[in-house]
């Protein structure tokens, strides 16, 4: 994923008039990726197709407020699908040297 600098800067570039191979060279980007901000930016006025999520790719979930919110009433409701994972990821924490070995760890403990 390419930073946001290099999104609005092909952006400028292109209102700027430059040519496209020398926005490509510049941003280091494919001419495919340059044309989608721009076509996005000249239909929403964002380089992104969908503001709210800044992206399509799989990590933009972890700034979308709504599925955070959704899944956070999941985990609260219904903890016990989820205690093989926290108990996985507690016994991976027990490797830290900061792990104080009072903390529970297995899924009796947890539930």
């Amino acid at each position: 994923m390419f930073p946001i600098a290099n999104r609005w800067q092909v952006i400028c570039n292109c209102q700027r008039g430059l040519s496209w191979s020398s926005i490509v060279d510049h941003a280091g980007c494919s001419l495919a990726t340059a044309h989608e901000w721009w076509a996005n930016f000249r239909r929403h006025g964002f380089p992104w197709n969908d503001n709210a999520i800044h992206n399509r790719h799989a990590n933009a979930a972890r700034f979308n407020a709504q599925f955070l919110r959704a899944l956070k009433s999941l985990v609260r409701a219904h903890p016990e699908v989820f205690l093989r994972e926290m108990s996985a990821i507690f016994r991976r924490l027990t490797l830290l040297p900061e792990w104080d070995q009072r903390w529970p760890t297995s899924t009796s403990t947890l539930g």
